[in-house]
């Protein structure tokens, strides 16, 4: 007589017993195999690239910001301005789908650095990012905005002409200080974000980092894609220099008959 088992309540032979077994066998390995065709789309995905400038003030906090970006570690406080350099600093990491790439931007009212320094190093920078640079962050901690805030948007809009305004970002680093919605209210409401498009966005010292990260990736996506020209380009740094040289000319010659 053939043996029987009972598995769960019901009565089997050992043949179907040993079936059953086979079965849930052969459909764990399909699933294990789904799991790994996933993993391997996932890997052979391209990265998204983005290019980020990050601006502001000397002790905004550019450098923690770059290393939270980066997953480096968690926004912090930063050194007194005397301990930064008044150079450009450039980093690059993968985080969320994106091939990031962060630089710093020195201060522009720093006086260490002069403008032919300035121009010089922003023309290499700008040259090494392909296509371009998708966003301009100017980084402040605090609410309200600062004369110093507003004289940094004024000094970006002079080296990169008014067309960087499509590419800007105001970007709070201490929301969770204040009420989030407060703060999103009172920079929609500032003078500078306006000049910037209306757009700006609040970033916390939290350690859920990756996700705030997310968002704002897609802040820059978002705002990339409304654009004409999806980033900021070399040549049209080239363009602003030489409409700068133009209205230079213009000036002088303007003053010259006006002395006649």
């Amino acid at each position: 007589m053939e043996e029987k088992e009972v598995y769960n309540g019901a009565c089997y032979t050992g043949a179907r017993y040993q079936e059953a077994e086979d079965t849930q066998q052969e459909l764990g390995e399909d699933e294990r195999m789904k799991q790994e065709e996933v993993k391997v789309c996932e890997a052979n995905e391209p990265l998204i690239s983005v290019t980020i400038v990050l601006c502001g003030r000397s002790g905004v906090g550019k450098t923690a910001l770059a290393d939270t970006l980066l997953a480096l570690g968690e926004l912090r406080a930063e050194p007194s301005s005397s301990s930064e350099s008044p150079r450009w600093c450039w980093r690059q990491g993968q985080v969320s789908g994106h091939r990031l790439s962060v630089l710093e931007m020195p201060s522009l009212s720093d006086t260490r650095l002069s403008k032919q320094q300035l121009m010089k190093e922003t023309w290499h920078y700008l040259s090494l990012c392909d296509p371009g640079v998708h966003a301009f962050l100017l980084v402040t901690p605090a609410l309200p905005l600062t004369d110093e805030d507003q004289q940094e948007a004024q000094l970006i809009q002079e080296l990169f002409s008014q067309r960087v305004s499509d590419y800007c970002i105001v970007l709070l680093t201490c929301g969770d200080t204040l009420n989030r919605d407060t703060a999103a209210e009172s920079l929609e409401k500032s003078m500078l974000v306006q000049k910037f498009g209306g757009r700006s966005h609040v970033f916390n010292k939290s350690p859920e980092s990756s996700a705030q990260v997310s968002k704002l990736l897609e802040h820059i996506d978002t705002m990339s894609s409304a654009t004409a020209q999806h980033c900021y380009t070399l040549d049209m740094y080239l363009q602003a220099k030489v409409d700068l040289l133009v209205d230079q000319k213009l000036q002088e010659m303007a003053k010259y008959k006006s002395d006649l």
